[in-house]
């Protein structure tokens, strides 16, 4: 939003709908970074303002697995906007240790450190 008028400027979509979120974004050169309660991590081009990269964070034994670009949801299933699909969410706003590693630690009890170049 402009903060002289209160206009939109931007908006992108990374995910589902769901209340709340909790975590501020964090910035580096590339990325906007931003955890949320659906477990994932996501990564929005500064420049482009577009999804480029999402983590899934919310089960440490698939926190392997990442998605690029958008990535369709259907909510159908769901039985209220705060429900997980499954595993944890991530709640605290992620770090920067120097420019390109990220520290996040998740509702499951992991911390994970995330080097991105």
């Amino acid at each position: 939003m402009s903060k002289e008028t209160g206009d939109v400027i931007w908006v992108t979509n990374i995910g589902r709908v769901m209340f709340q979120q909790w975590a501020s974004p964090i910035i580096n050169k590339k990325y906007f970074i931003l955890s949320r309660y659906d477990g994932y991590l996501y990564f929005i081009d500064k420049e482009t303002k577009k999804l480029e990269l999402s983590i899934n964070l919310s089960n440490h034994e698939e926190a392997d697995k990442f998605y690029f670009g958008y990535q369709e949801h259907s909510d159908s299933d769901m039985n209220s906007k705060s429900e997980l699909r499954e595993g944890y969410s991530l709640l605290s706003k992620p770090i920067l240790n120097g420019e390109n590693t990220i520290i996040c630690g998740s509702d499951e009890g992991y911390l994970y450190s995330i080097s991105i170049e």
